[in-house]
């Protein structure tokens, strides 16, 4: 019968509609979350400390820890993963790590839907001034400025989400410090992440 056929292919239409609309608000409205931590960062300037530190974290819990090279499916999806699967994001503060696109994206994200942001300073990590903040319009192109405006990120929510970020504690990282350091920068992080002390 060509009527149920259409009628039964209709409703499949309409299930991957709105089937995946309910995970993702299910999910946001639970209390679990798939990572612990979520390490946002600039590839070229710290791909090896988010793997060292996304180590050194697993050495401490079994719950997952997001990193992009590993865990990242589909990059549009990346925002949604940090607002609503993400307990902590871990933002890497090295000198690009604002004007890259992706990483602006996951920080306001997380900023903006209440997600706790723990800033890990490098030493090469400039905090922004009021110049930055005014010439920001000029770091990414038009096109880059409207794929993160699809994406539901404005440059306003940027620059909101900045000066938040900025106004939270700093956690130095010192890369030619021994690993026990490093080690109890990791283990404070989680350990105040575990005992709900990181306020958002």
């Amino acid at each position: 019968d060509v009527a149920l056929v259409t009628g039964a292919v209709g409703m499949l239409l309409l299930l991957s509609i709105v089937l995946p609309i309910m995970v993702a608000t299910f999910r946001r409205f639970s209390r679990t979350k798939r990572f612990l931590m979520f390490l946002s960062h600039h590839k070229g300037g710290a791909a090896a400390m988010a793997r060292w530190m996304k180590m050194l974290t697993q050495e401490l819990v079994k719950d997952q820890i997001f990193l992009d090279s590993d865990n990242l499916e589909n990059l549009e999806n990346v925002f949604d993963v940090v607002k609503v699967d993400t307990k902590i994001i871990v933002v890497l503060l090295t000198d690009q790590i604002l004007t890259r696109m992706w990483c602006a994206g996951e920080i306001t994200s997380a900023v903006c839907n209440g997600v706790t942001a723990v800033n890990v300073e490098t030493s090469v990590f400039v905090r922004p001034d009021e110049e930055f903040y005014d010439r920001l319009d000029q770091v990414w192109s038009p096109s880059q400025l409207a794929t993160l405006l699809d994406l539901g990120i404005s440059l306003q929510c940027i620059v909101d989400a900045y000066r938040k970020l900025m106004l939270r504690p700093f956690m130095p990282f010192d890369h030619v410090a021994p690993p026990a350091d490093h080690r109890r920068l990791v283990a404070g992080i989680v350990s105040q992440c575990r005992e709900g002390r990181l306020a958002s």
